[in-house]
């Protein structure tokens, strides 16, 4: 009786094991792939030149070349812990419930990370609108006097007297008084 109760509890331990040690080699090889597709991904983009085309169609500093390699292996990393969990016999309503607070979690961080960034894109657009300085003019926002630098779509970038750079957001341009010198 003991016998056989020892038999079906290390027959039962053996079938996991195989099935956890099968599912850490998922894992492995999916971060592996992962990681070589990033890789991949970062030299086809930078040979496509996406920073440089972002950048001058946005003026800004984007470095899509790493976001979207990064992603993809992200994604590839994702799917192989996905069929991990799958080969241990997680029930797939599980995944879906862990893949929907992942994209919940996701959308918030997205809609928190651009709360600032469209009113400095409105006020851009005022700024544009309005020509007050433009990229060299000696100006005053408020307490700050610099040269500016630059004018991006979110932020003005100014150097001081002293050669400290300092990024002004958009909106806070416009609350303050402007003088240009």
């Amino acid at each position: 009786m003991i016998l056989s109760l020892l038999g079906t509890f290390t027959d039962g331990l053996s079938t996991w094991m195989t099935r956890i040690i099968v599912a850490v080699i998922i894992v492995l090889i999916g971060f592996i792939i992962g990681r070589m597709c990033k890789k991949l991904g970062y030299h086809a983009l930078h040979e496509l030149e996406l920073n440089e085309m972002l950048h001058r169609a946005t003026r800004l500093e984007i470095k899509g070349e790493e976001h979207l390699s990064n992603g993809l292996s992200y994604i590839i990393s994702i799917f192989a812990i996905i069929l991990a969990l799958n080969q241990i016999g997680v029930t797939t309503t599980v995944v879906y419930v862990l893949i929907s607070l992942l994209l919940v979690v996701l959308l918030m961080v997205s809609l928190m990370s651009i709360k600032d960034f469209i009113p400095n894109v409105f006020a851009g657009f005022k700024l544009s609108k309005k020509k007050l300085f433009k990229e060299g003019d000696h100006v005053t926002l408020g307490k700050i006097e610099g040269t500016v630098l630059q004018v991006s779509l979110v932020e003005t970038r100014l150097k001081t007297k002293c050669g400290d750079l300092i990024v002004v957001p958009h909106q806070t341009v416009l609350k303050e008084r402007i003088i240009t010198h």
